[in-house]
């Protein structure tokens, strides 16, 4: 937890250091694009590399071995002489401190549809309403309203 921020950091020295427990996500060019910026790859701060990570629990059930793309920090004495954490807590975040939004990630983000949630490919919806007044018993309206529309 080095940086201004306290932000973690990952090295990438053999032989020391932690197995990482960490998630993988799939993401656009433009979300890559974001996180390079986010990660300080285009200002040298740090660098991105291939890595192979094993897959031990997915929600879409996948496991066994991948290849993915993984940000670390250039090693230097100082964060060597630090301690070592196996895990990243929720005392760790606490200490975080981000730095202000960046618009140009922000954009990036949204996607060129304009707006940051989408679907990868169009899919069919169906949107329904219920309607409670004053005094009604929310749970036998909502029984009731499951048992029409089942």
């Amino acid at each position: 937890l080095a940086p201004t921020t306290c932000a973690p950091v990952v090295i990438d020295k053999v032989g020391i250091g932690h197995n990482l427990t960490g998630e993988v996500f799939k993401v656009d060019d433009d979300t890559l694009a974001a996180l390079d910026i986010l990660e300080g790859v285009r200002s040298g701060f740090y660098y991105k590399k291939a890595v192979r990570v094993s897959v031990t629990e997915s929600s879409k059930g996948l496991s066994g071995e991948m290849d993915c793309d993984a940000y670390f920090f250039p090693e230097n004495e100082e964060l060597l002489s630090l301690p070592m954490i196996p895990a990243y807590s929720r005392e760790h975040h606490e200490l975080y401190r981000p730095f202000p939004i960046n618009r140009e990630i922000a954009e990036l983000c949204q996607g060129r549809d304009s707006h940051g949630l989408r679907c990868s490919r169009p899919c069919a919806t169906t949107s329904l309403c219920l309607r409670l007044l004053p005094g009604d018993d929310i749970l036998k309206c909502l029984k009731a309203f499951a048992e029409e529309h089942a």
